[in-house]
This record gives C-alpha cells, structure tokens and sequence, in this order.
C-alpha cells in the first residue's frame, strides 16, 4: 500500500509548481534514484520498487526521529522519501495533497479545509513551527466525515460537524476581546467578561466548554483569526 509520503510525492508530480501563502513560487524537481536491495524503505516502510538511496547518505545526523522508522532493518530510503527529505519547503510550510495535486494552504485554507474536506483520497499536515518533518508522521485520509491530520507532530482526529461549532464559539470569542489563551484554558478576565456581556459569554462558553483539552478544539483555536473590523 502507497505511504503518506509516497502520496505527497505523485501528488508533487502531478502539480510541481507550488505557491505558497506569502505568493512564493516553489518549483519542485525529481531528480533520478539509483537501484536498491531493498523491498521497504527505512523510514516510511513503503515499497522501493527497486529504488533507492542508501540510508547512511541520505539521513542527516540532525535526524532525530529514528524512532518512528517503519522498517529499520532496510537500508534504503525510497524515491519519495529522499525526494521529500531534500526538500526543505515540505517542512516550512504545511501540506494538502490530493488525488488533483499537492497544496501548501495558509492558516484560512486550512480552516476551510477542516470544516470541508476535499474527496478522499487526501492527507495533510499542519507546520507550527515549521521546523520539523511531518510528512511521513501523517495518514492518508479514506473518509472525510471523520479524518486524520498531523498538527505539528501530533496526529489529531477532526469531526468537521463537531470542528465547526467549535469554531463559530471560538471566533466569536476570541473576536469580542477574549485571548486564544482564555480560550484555551478556561480562565477568563472578568472584565472582559463583563464587556462581552454575561449571559451571552456563559451561552457561548457552554457550547465549547466539553471539547477543551482536545488536540481538535487546539487545532480549532489554532486556527481562528481576527475577523476584518474586530
């Protein structure tokens, strides 16, 4: 079966020209793999075909999720992996890959995308820090009624009915004066409170208050932005 970051790669080779959320243009190439030994590659456990890079080249000493190797006793990294290794802009920005193509959506299209997901079959990664290799840590998505994405390097389970109540109460909070951290934790400022009007902030506190410590209501929080004229 195809690997998340084999998918990242057809989806690549299908749309090589990227643009990123601040307008950059990213043109990605696929240079050519020598053959391999191996049937599994070390790090997404995928097939090799036939194809691949030696591992002790191709992982940098800077790697530190050894860990998670699907298949350590390989000793080949398979075309996509070496392909997505060397490119450092899968680990800048997030991914959106798609049976069409391969995205890196801003922090508004990811919202879109998590209240309506795109036909299955889909995967996508979601860069905080955009520090860290996510691409072979996410699934590929079957079903968009519920779906997986890697949100930093945490996999986390979205509900786009339960996702968009959340995020209705969030931005109505977080735009009448609350910060992302009140949200967060629960502990609010009186004053604002009070600014806000109690009845109203209790009514649209309760609508959040059982999905808080969830990885979905951070991924929902994480994702609101000030509305224009707030």
């Amino acid at each position: 079966m195809i690997t998340p970051t084999q998918f990242i790669y057809q989806a690549a080779q299908k749309t090589p020209k990227v643009i990123t959320p601040s307008g950059k243009e990213i043109e990605y190439t696929f240079p050519e793999v020598p053959e391999c030994k191996d049937d599994l590659c070390w790090l997404c456990g995928g097939k090799t075909n036939g194809k691949g890079t030696p591992k002790k080249k191709t992982i940098k000493p800077t790697f530190t999720d050894h860990p998670l190797a699907r298949a350590p006793m390989s000793q080949s990294i398979c075309v996509a992996c070496t392909w997505a290794l060397s490119e450092r802009s899968l680990r800048n920005y997030s991914i959106l890959a798609t049976a069409e193509g391969l995205y890196h959506p801003s922090r508004e299209e990811i919202q879109k995308i998590c209240l309506s997901p795109p036909k299955p079959p889909f995967l996508l990664t979601i860069a905080v820090s955009g520090q860290k290799w996510l691409h072979f840590k996410t699934k590929i998505n079957y079903n968009n009624t519920a779906f997986t994405v890697a949100f930093e390097d945490m996999l986390t389970t979205v509900i786009p009915i339960q996702f968009a109540t959340m995020t209705k109460y969030i931005e109505l909070l977080y735009n009448g004066g609350f910060t992302k951290d009140e949200i967060l934790s629960g502990k609010y400022n009186s004053s604002r409170i009070l600014a806000y009007n109690l009845i109203r902030f209790m009514e649209h506190e309760e609508k959040i208050r059982d999905s808080r410590g969830s990885r979905q209501f951070e991924l929902a929080v994480f994702l609101t932005q000030k509305k224009e004229g707030k």
